[in-house]
């Protein structure tokens, strides 16, 4: 049994090699492919200095590269640190600055979004780039996937990693002053998905959408719920949830078995997302947390989706979740 979040992917890995583990539309990485990328990876980093302990900074667009990046990171002992990739500039670099970076994985075009002192204050070994290098003096050496991962072993690297280590750390919104990150464990986290896992009946048939950023704790259970029942991930993409009806199709279209987001994005698809047209049959889970669902919305939405279970989930950042409410 996984007792540290990445052995999940490697025991899934084992038991579906050729199963759907993430999908972006037309980009889709199986179980066999993301445990091999993820370890080529890790080895990367760790031949690039990483150790144990270290601080890994992600400042990428959801995708399946992004996915592999988080459990690279995990496989060296270091804990990743998601950055939201629509921010300022200047919120990377306080987060780097606040975690030390020891490396970045980030791509070209969201780099040279950068200013050129962002990054000044990290001495870092790395930075990892999962398309091309930039055309940019860069303050680390630049290291592509392309050109580095093929060439790395295909195992795991043989780091002990115990469940008290860290496995990332979430910045708040700092809407009070400064970015403030909350350390999570192993543990901590892994006992959240394993009770997620057996209360909700996450199985290998599912397909959980993906909706929230990295950087939000609800992707905790999009991810690692999804990696350890040997499900599939279908990752919404940015900016779709401003558009209704086209989301009310990605679920459909995506065959999406269980949905979690925030409310508002429920309460846009039951009044604008033409939910009437679509045919949402496999839909059998919906849970909803980090804000207030209106009494009248949520009932709108129960008329319109009559079949599945739902749930409102709460917990702060540091707990994941610390309570649920089923919805009748």
């Amino acid at each position: 049994m996984a007792y540290v979040l990445h052995q999940l992917l490697t025991e899934s890995a084992e038991r579906r090699p050729d199963a759907e583990a993430v999908r972006l539309l037309d980009q889709a990485l199986s179980y066999g492919e993301l445990e091999k990328l993820s370890n080529q990876l890790a080895h990367a980093l760790i031949k690039s200095g990483v150790v144990p302990g270290d601080r890994i900074g992600i400042y990428l667009h959801k995708s399946p590269d992004a996915i592999a990046s988080i459990f690279g990171v995990m496989k060296t002992g270091a804990c990743y640190v998601p950055v939201d990739p629509n921010a300022p500039g200047l919120r990377l670099a306080e987060i780097a600055r606040q975690c030390g970076f020891r490396a970045l994985i980030t791509s070209s075009l969201l780099y040279e979004k950068l200013s050129g002192a962002v990054l000044d204050e990290c001495s870092m070994a790395a930075i990892f780039f999962i398309d091309k290098s930039p055309d940019t003096a860069l303050p680390a050496p630049a290291v592509t996937f392309a050109d580095s991962l093929p060439s790395q072993p295909v195992a795991p690297p043989a780091v002990n990693v115990i469940d008290q280590d860290l496995a990332y750390i979430l910045f708040t919104s700092g809407s009070t002053g400064s970015p403030k990150g909350v350390m999570l464990s192993h543990l901590n986290a892994l006992t959240f998905i394993n009770w997620a896992c057996d209360t909700f009946a996450i199985s290998n048939i599912d397909r959980l959408s993906s909706h929230a950023p990295f950087n939000f704790d609800l992707s905790v259970f999009d991810i690692f719920a999804a990696i350890k029942a040997g499900a599939a991930i279908s990752l919404v993409p940015e900016g779709l949830s401003a558009f209704p009806v086209q989301l009310s199709s990605f679920i459909q279209n995506q065959r999406i078995t269980v949905w979690y987001s925030v409310p508002m994005v429920l309460t846009m698809l039951s009044t604008h997302g033409k939910l009437h047209e679509r045919d949402l049959s496999r839909l059998r889970l919906v849970l909803f947390a980090g804000e207030v669902f209106p009494i009248k919305h949520l009932r709108t939405l129960r008329r319109m989706l009559p079949r599945p279970r739902m749930a409102n989930l709460y917990g702060p950042t540091e707990t994941n979740v610390c309570t649920w409410y089923e919805v009748g």
